[in-house]
Parts: C-alpha cells; structure tokens; sequence
C-alpha cells in the first residue's frame, strides 16, 4: 500500500529481498529450483525455513491481518472489591482532604501506579 510507513523488521526484509533478487540476476537464474517455495522464501529473506512453515501454518488458522484485535477484556478496579460503603467513606475522605487544601494530589501514569496523595506536616 502506498505512503504507509514500514518499520525496521519489513525494511530489512524488502533489502534481503533485493539482495536476493541481485544475486540471482548475478547467477544467470534461479539460485533454488522453483518447486523448493519454502526453502526460497527463507533464503529470500534470511529467515530459518520453520519460520517460514509456522507463519503458513498459524495463517491457515487464523489469516494474518493488518492492525492486531483489540482485547475485550478489562482490568478489574482495585476498588471494586470493596464494599460499597467503604469506597463512599475513601471518596469522601478524599473530597474533604482536597477542599481544605491539607494534600496535594497526582494522578500518576507510569507503571499504573494509581493515585499518589502528598500530606506535608500539619501547620
């Protein structure tokens, strides 16, 4: 497809294709007799020839497809295991921290590591 962005893996693979196709125009003709697919596609590409009959293999099952599945599953909440009375009295304790001002809060991103509460010494 034209204009779409190849990442490093493919790039290589397109230049041992070029190579591949360089040599064999060096030799005259085919380096591998054309009945041997497999065994050209792994020298082609300089990948082990199991490599090449896995990726045959897995295709018959499922066909290769161009963007991954997206996962239906979710990440159960931490919270949700607790009863709901308690997980009012954290959110209320927490509504209150934040209006008198006596913690600073982050919401923190890296490695999931959730919300991170701040309460310096009392004045």
């Amino acid at each position: 497809m034209p204009g779409s962005i190849l990442n490093s893996q493919i790039q290589q693979f397109v230049l041992n294709l070029c190579k591949y196709f360089e040599r064999e125009r060096a030799h005259g003709g085919p380096l591998l007799p054309f009945s041997s697919v497999q065994e050209r596609v792994a020298d082609a590409l300089e990948i082990s020839q199991k490599t090449v009959f896995n990726i045959k293999q897995r295709n018959k099952h499922k066909p290769i497809t161009s963007f991954p599945e997206k996962s239906s599953h979710r990440i159960k909440k931490k919270t949700s295991d607790l009863p709901e009375g308690q997980k009012m009295e954290v959110r209320n304790t927490l509504y209150d921290m934040y209006k008198d001002s006596t913690c600073v809060f982050w919401w923190c991103n890296i490695m999931e590591c959730g919300l991170l509460i701040y309460c310096p010494l009392q004045r």
